[in-house]
């Protein structure tokens, strides 16, 4: 049996004395061909897909109505995911579809729309002067984006149809009196329609919403027991790195972030092994696999974060250590568990001031927390610059009461608003009895 491209340049290879962890291999160059694991697979060459944004993510089941349970493990997704997502309520509802081809018209999103159900149409072609001549009918499938020009009348037919263009810019008509489902493309500062992932990376998390098209994630166990309801809980950003594995013949590679637990040993000839064609071929491969794959969804393999305290500098080049209000998921985690000590990788850094204010003001406006001293009214303090010429003494506003926050339990719950129902059920029952 010959051997293969991996095997020739691994026996090609020598290494180094002392090895280095993948966050500080990843930055003194890209390229390293060699990491050993505790695994089956101890030797592998890495490319860089290049510096990327990530939303981590938890496929959740909402129950109850607003309780969220976590299915299978933590995901992440690209910023440049080819999918669409809707965002969804506290209880799991999304905003309403576009429900026929009439509504469809009347709204005419300017961005176009993304089809939700496959539907049947007539392929056309727009003429010089503008008269529409029909080619054969065509099954759009759902996911496909249509961006709709106007409506139109075939010649020989009375009924009217929506002019569309695909994504390859064919002529779609689709008859006014069709059922199908449509939802429009949302701009970045729009909540209704769906979202690019791009688009969820401006929105404020943690934020619940639900994989409307788009493909799986990849390293699943069984990808039909994923479901499209997903937690978002923060962006980082950072290498998007992928190892192939040269012992054995493979056609896939792994994913890996660039703070797992792993520690690997660089080559020592690696201009040598840069002259050999076979280390060549297998770069070739590496690279076309990484990019069929590069913006797919993958597991999360691992904690991103440290228990151990770092500095800010530190923490400024992580990246992707965010700030959490005391409402987040993460801080309602912390407080259930922290008697345990347990890791958190989405843990407050101890130095970040990133959004400070806004998440004070955040846990006040909710109920959490009240509002704190160094969060000032503009007009608390006097200028130095003004003088009062009365007599009278005047009390700063600062000396007045500061309204209260609102307690915890006036928010509105399923639980509070059976009551009220139940109540007032009963005294209307009481009134309509008879003397």
């Amino acid at each position: 049996m010959a051997a293969t491209d991996g095997q020739i340049t691994v026996a090609a290879a020598r290494w180094a004395d002392e090895g280095s962890y993948l966050r500080e291999a990843s930055t003194g160059g890209l390229g390293v061909p060699t990491l050993p694991s505790p695994g089956l697979q101890s030797t592998a060459l890495l490319v860089s897909a290049g510096k990327r944004q990530k939303i981590i993510a938890q496929a959740v089941k909402i129950k109850e109505g607003r309780r969220l349970v976590c299915v299978g493990p933590r995901l992440v997704i690209p910023a440049t995911y080819a999918g669409y997502f809707e965002l969804l309520s506290e209880e799991g509802r999304a905003v309403r579809c576009i429900e026929s081809v009439a509504e469809l018209a009347r709204r005419r999103p300017e961005e176009g729309c993304l089809v939700r159900e496959t539907i049947r149409g007539v392929q056309a072609k727009t003429e010089t002067d503008g008269s529409v001549t029909p080619e054969g009918a065509r099954t759009i499938p759902a996911g496909e984006i249509l961006v709709p020009t106007g409506d139109t009348v075939l010649p020989g037919s009375k009924g009217r149809y929506l002019k569309c263009l695909d994504a390859r810019g064919d002529t779609i008509l689709l008859g006014m009196e069709q059922r199908g489902k449509f939802s429009a493309l949302a701009r970045e500062d729009n909540i209704s329609g769906v979202h690019t992932a791009r688009n969820l990376l401006s929105k404020r998390l943690p934020l619940t919403v639900r994989l409307v098209h788009g493909t799986a994630p990849r390293g699943l166990k069984s990808p039909s027991h994923f479901v499209p309801e997903l937690r978002l809980l923060s962006v980082f950003e950072e290498e998007h790195v992928f190892a192939l594995p040269l012992q054995k013949e493979t056609q896939s590679v792994t994913a890996l972030p660039l703070a797992a637990p792993l520690k690997l040993l660089r080559t020592r000839n690696e201009e040598q092994l840069r002259g050999m064609a076979e280390f060549g071929r297998l770069v070739e491969k590496c690279t076309k696999l990484a990019a069929e794959v590069a913006d797919r969804i993958q597991v999360l393999d691992g904690k991103l974060g440290e228990s151990k305290k770092q500095s800010p500098t530190q923490e400024l080049k992580n990246g992707y250590l965010l700030r959490r209000s005391a409402s987040s998921d993460s801080a309602n985690h912390r407080t259930k568990h922290s008697s345990h000590h347990r890791r958190d990788e989405n843990r407050i850094p101890v130095h970040s001031k990133d959004y400070d204010e806004i998440d004070q003001i955040y846990d006040y406006v909710r109920g959490f927390a009240p509002l704190p001293k160094n969060i000032r009214s503009p007009f608390s303090d006097p200028s130095p610059s003004i003088t009062s010429h009365s007599s009278a003494p005047s009390r700063p506003v600062s000396d007045l009461g500061k309204p209260e926050p609102p307690p915890i339990e006036t928010i509105p719950t399923k639980k509070l608003q059976a009551e009220k129902r139940n109540r007032k059920a009963a005294s209307s029952t009481i009134r309509d009895m008879p003397p």
